[in-house]
Formats: C-alpha cells, structure tokens, sequence
C-alpha cells in the first residue's frame, strides 16, 4: 500500500510538485509484482536518472547551429523540420542575457561570434531590438 499524505509531500517546498500520481501508480503495480522490494525513492532516483537522459538530447541554450543540426540530424530531422522545431520556440522577444555573450564576448574573446551575419550585429539598439556590439 502506498503511503498518499507522507511527510515529504506536505513540507512546503513540495507542495508545488507534481507527479506523486504517477509514481503511485509506479508504486502500485510494482507492489503487486514484487512486494516491499522498490521503494517510492528508488522511484525517483531511476525517474531522475532517466530525466537527465532525455534532457541531454536536446540542444543546450549555448549550442551554434552546426551543434544543434548534428544533434538532430542523428535522430532522422532534415534541416527544414530542425529550423521550424527551433523557430517555434523563439516566436517573439528573446532574453539578450541568453544571446549577449554571443554578441560581445564569444567565448571570452571580446568578439562577436564569427558565425553571426555582420548584417545582424549592426541592428540598432533600442528596446525592440537586440543590443549591437
């Protein structure tokens, strides 16, 4: 039987967590099959494991695009289905913290990064735009 109202879900920086309801029903049907041997932590921990799996198959923020186009290539993309995947998460303003190393100081060189087009560093630098180097 799985233990619903534990003390670690009622502290308080738990109580904004979800997906106690799976690993419930990850806890239930490992009960019927082998008793008392998984516990809810082991749960987690291999939850955790797996998380970090699936998270290193995806582009890092600070990946160019030839990184990301071989990242994707290797899972069966072309090149047109890598851009509207990426395009569809950059619709709109993008943080300048996330791109400014990129503008100004490409890898501590006091650079721009030389795969970025001299036309785009040159976009004025107002409020609607990205800060020019």
């Amino acid at each position: 039987m799985v233990i619903k109202t534990s003390i670690e879900r009622q502290v308080i920086p738990n109580q904004t967590l979800r997906g106690f309801d799976k690993i419930d029903s990850i806890k239930e049907e490992l009960e019927k099959a082998c008793p008392g041997v998984v516990s809810c932590a082991d749960i987690v921990s291999i939850a955790t494991r797996d998380g970090i799996i699936l998270l290193s198959q995806i582009p890092r923020l600070d990946d160019n695009i030839i990184q990301t186009l071989h990242l994707f290539a290797h899972r069966g993309f072309d090149e047109r289905e890598i851009v509207s995947l990426l395009g569809e998460h950059n619709i709109g303003k993008i943080d300048r913290e996330l791109i400014q190393k990129h503008l100004s100081d490409f890898k501590g060189t006091r650079q721009p990064d030389p795969t970025i087009s001299p036309d785009f560093l040159t976009i004025s630098e107002d409020e609607n735009d990205l800060p020019r180097q």
